[in-house]
């Protein structure tokens, strides 16, 4: 599968694509995202389980994969066994991927190459994680983030409440900010 979406990531950089303002059916502009709203579920429920995703191309879009629920409450575990592998994420304004509430799975042979290069909100980065848990990160290249005047512009972003991931055998080089960042 090859996705290239032109303009990359309107949402990060367009205050009026705000996904509160649109009843939370906004997602972000990215290859392939999950989330939403999480109304009429239990306050820990998991929304999808066992996702495989395997030679995918992505280009000039938000992110490769990208997941947020909005409400409820912060939990962990809504998306479960989640696996990317063999993927390609290029130019993308913050890289292959940002994980929200993901528990379990592996993120293997992926490259970032590229992407940032806009002021946005959020900063940039080629791959996040937050609020995440029992999680591998191995074998990926994550290089050439531009930060332009944002935040980070780093390789890899571990933010706060992530429990039991692994960042292993990974390769780090070439963008504007620290290889990684650890934000708790």
């Amino acid at each position: 599968i090859s996705v290239n979406v032109g303009g990359g990531g309107g949402c990060m950089t367009d205050p009026t694509l705000e996904p509160a303002d649109h009843n939370f059916e906004f997602a972000w502009s990215d290859a392939i995202w999950v989330g939403g709203q999480a109304w009429n579920q239990a306050e820990f429920s998991t929304r999808l389980e066992n996702l495989t995703i395997r030679n995918v191309t992505a280009e000039n879009t938000a992110h490769l994969f990208g997941t947020a629920w909005y409400f409820p409450a912060v939990y962990r575990s809504r998306l479960k066994n989640l696996i990317i592998e063999d993927s390609v994420a290029i130019n993308n304004l913050a890289g292959a991927f940002q994980l929200f509430n993901v528990d379990g799975g592996h993120i293997k042979r992926v490259k970032s190459l590229g992407g940032g290069g806009q002021d946005t909100w959020s900063g940039t980065t080629l791959g996040f994680i937050q609020s995440s848990q029992n999680f591998l990160i191995e074998d990926n290249e994550f290089s050439f983030i531009d930060r332009a005047q944002s935040a980070d512009g780093t390789g890899m972003d571990f933010e706060g409440d992530t429990h039991n991931v692994t960042f292993r055998n990974n390769v780090i080089h070439n963008n504007a900010g620290s290889a990684l960042l650890i934000l708790s």
